[in-house]
């Protein structure tokens, strides 16, 4: 097991207990702990190994031994005063034992996957493990990162996993306390399927757990050895699409646009693209009402006619503001070049106050 999921694992134990807890190796060094633990000398540990006690207390600290089919795996330490420990130390000893040995099929699934996409699997033979488990490499899959608005609880996953239930192929891992990703097989190539599923989950979390959600996907990958990479390109969707697209709730990596090629671009050179176009910041004409119309705008495909329409104002309206625009700033938006530039910049600016 990968360190992060080590750790998890005592956290678990500890939130249960209320005990300090140490996992340590069979030759008595420390692997990972919960808190900053008392120094206990290697020489200790492995002569209550080699004394084949199942458990100890010596001096405020319990000792328990970590066995699997009698494979000795270790030490686990709980410094704990509370009754009965003993017997719950071995409980959370055989569960930990039982983690650190791969478990049961399932259990052993979800690990492989959460540390798949987390790639904290780099190095290892990822087909050959997966053939153990019973996974065929080969199948069709897309990844999904969901990101809550909020620090999401029960409800949110209860929501995901009744619409895709976790199964052999289904699995909901946490990433962080605003953001998961389910891996799924792929329902189809079609573009149009893959952002349904997303709609359906943002719908769904809304409805069910009152939860506002954006989602994103990554491409669909058929070698199982690509999920960190299709785990990246959901996260990287996601993200580009807080910046550029604030009105979308679901967007996919293969449908970035403009967003993808700026989110790549050093900062220095965007700072150098505004400095040319507006000549610093945003000039003080582009207040929030005239952003607005000018997005409309560029939305209408610079026809004036619609975007008044659109904006519910006279057109003469809109041409007196686009004069004014032009006025003050050298570009007029209503031909091509000009437009463009103000679209990029302005895109440009979202990324830079996004870093910020």
């Amino acid at each position: 097991m990968t360190q992060a999921q080590l750790l998890a694992q005592l956290q678990q134990i500890k939130t249960v207990t209320g005990a300090q807890i140490a996992y340590y190796q069979t030759d008595g060094q420390l692997k990972i702990s919960t808190d900053e633990q008392p120094q206990i000398s290697p020489e200790k540990l492995t002569t209550f190994l080699s004394d084949e006690d199942i458990c100890r207390y010596d001096s405020g600290l319990w000792f328990f031994r970590l066995e699997n089919r009698d494979q000795i795996l270790g030490i686990l330490t709980m410094t704990s005063c509370a009754e009965n420990m003993d017997v719950v130390g071995r409980l959370a000893a055989g569960q930990f034992a039982l983690a650190l040995s791969g478990g049961k099929d399932g259990l052993d699934r979800a690990s492989f996957f959460a540390g798949l996409l987390r790639g904290e699997l780099a190095g290892r033979d990822i087909t050959a493990t997966a053939t153990r488990l019973h996974l065929d490499p080969a199948l069709p899959r897309v990844v999904y990162a969901i990101e809550t608005e909020s620090p999401y609880d029960q409800n949110v996953q209860q929501t995901i996993r009744s619409i895709y239930p976790e199964s052999g192929q289904n699995y909901l891992i946490s990433l962080t306390e605003t953001q998961l990703s389910l891996l799924i097989p792929a329902p189809s190539q079609n573009s149009e399927d893959l952002l349904d599923v997303a709609e359906t989950l943002v719908d769904m979390l809304s409805m069910e757990a009152l939860c506002n959600a954006r989602v994103a996907h990554s491409t669909v990958v058929e070698d199982i050895r690509k999920l960190p990479q299709a785990m990246q390109e959901a996260l990287a969707a996601l993200e580009i699409g807080k910046i550029f697209y604030t009105d979308r709730k679901v967007n996919a990596y293969s449908s970035l646009g403009i967003g993808r090629l700026i989110y790549q671009l050093p900062k220095p050179l965007c700072q150098i693209y505004l400095q040319e176009v507006f000549g610093g910041d945003l000039p003080e004409i582009f207040d929030d009402e005239t952003l607005n119309l000018v997005e409309k705008f560029f939305e209408n495909n610079l026809n004036t006619s619609e975007t008044a329409r659109k904006l519910y104002i006279h057109r003469n309206t809109l041409i007196y503001r686009l004069d004014k625009i032009q006025k003050e700033t050298g570009l007029d938006l209503r031909t091509f070049d000009d437009a463009l530039m103000v679209k990029v910049a302005l895109l440009v600016r979202a990324y830079l106050h996004y870093q910020n």
